[in-house]
């Protein structure tokens, strides 16, 4: 059983929705009995000899961060002992002994399963792994299906977005320019050809930070707002249209100084895409884009989303309760992920 911040996890609860989403989408595809062993190196000793690694105990609490602060899971397989006004748990972490592996039952184990996953760092830090061959094959395989079907889609004369189907080059230059290939205007469609699967590869490579890969390639492929848009911000950063400033974290219009976003710290590495996300919602901004370029296309607003322009704590209240207005669930979501799911939910009208 779970506790959460000294409280039995309800399942209704932020917390309680988040165990049991993943209990539906990870839980479920993984094989049965799940697998844990030791992740670390075989080492040996000055005889030659394999030395292995010590045993290691497990705490079964453990503090997290999230946007509200912070929360504080325990584990445990035994109701805990209530003792003036405080919870002690007698099961309070095991001790994990390595050479061996821990086989844990889908069904009736599925909390621990979670917290060892989940939450615990020694399984975020890969000193102990999950061992699901049949999974990772899968994975793999998968991943390999795409990226041949990405380099079909993009090179083959019979893809939709081909030179032959589409009876110009436009389809992919555009394409090319929303995954953030550079000048393509000034390259010869082979060259863009083989820079736009090179940067979906390097997205995916990257996939935790960009969040985009081989999957959102063959599903956002279609020429829409939202890809124009992309297409847009890397156009006009190639020609200088816009600037981001780092003394100040902006970004602005290079001509009128005019200010577009400012850029929070945590973002400024990937401020491509903070700024896609940002003007995504602020359909207002992303005309004066439009018109700085020459080329203005008409966004359909998301009737009452307002975005506030400063994005303090009040901007991040308002934020939570326009995600709250459309049935999303912002708990432990940043700004900017809020941003996305609201244009999720609003592309209907886009």
């Amino acid at each position: 059983m779970f506790y959460v911040n000294g409280e039995q996890l309800k399942l209704d609860s932020p917390q309680g929705e988040r165990f049991l989403k993943w209990k539906k989408e990870i839980l479920s595809d993984l094989k049965d009995p799940v697998v844990l062993k030791s992740g670390k190196p075989i080492k040996f000793n000055f005889t030659g000899l394999v030395e292995p690694p010590k045993s290691e105990y497990i705490p079964f609490r453990v503090t997290i961060g999230t946007d509200y602060g912070t929360e504080t899971w325990v584990y445990s397989s035994v109701l805990p002992i209530k003792k003036k006004d405080e919870l002690i748990f007698p099961e309070r972490g095991r001790i994990f002994k390595h050479g061996r592996s821990w086989r844990l039952n889908k069904n009736t184990e599925s909390e621990l399963i979670y917290f060892m996953l989940e939450l615990s760092s020694f399984v975020k830090k890969g000193r102990i792994i999950l061992v699901d061959k049949e999974r990772d094959a899968r994975k793999r395989l998968e991943k390999e299906v795409a990226a041949v079907d990405v380099k079909w889609y993009v090179s083959s004369v019979h893809s939709p977005i081909s030179v032959e189907s589409t009876g110009g080059e436009n389809t992919l230059r555009l394409i090319a320019s929303a995954w953030g290939v550079e000048k393509v205007e000034e390259k010869g469609i082979s060259e863009v050809k083989l820079d736009l699967i090179s940067a979906v590869e390097k997205s995916q490579g990257n996939y935790g930070v960009t969040r985009r890969g081989f999957k959102e390639f063959l599903n956002e492929n279609k020429i829409d707002d939202l890809l124009q848009l992309r297409a847009t911000i890397q156009r006009a950063l190639d020609k200088g249209v816009i600037k981001f400033k780092e003394d100040d974290m902006t970004c602005r219009f290079k001509s009128t100084d005019y200010t577009l976003m400012s850029v929070p710290h945590r973002d400024w590495a990937v401020r491509d895409a903070a700024l896609f996300n940002y003007l995504r919602i602020r359909s207002d901004l992303a005309e004066k884009l439009y018109e700085e370029m020459g080329d203005k296309v008409q966004l359909a607003k998301a009737e009452g989303v307002k975005i506030p322009e400063k994005m303090g704590i009040e901007g991040m209240a308002e934020l939570r309760k326009v995600a709250k207005s459309l049935g999303i669930n912002t708990y432990g979501m940043k700004k900017y992920d809020i941003i996305a799911e609201i244009s999720k939910t609003k592309e209907k009208v886009f």
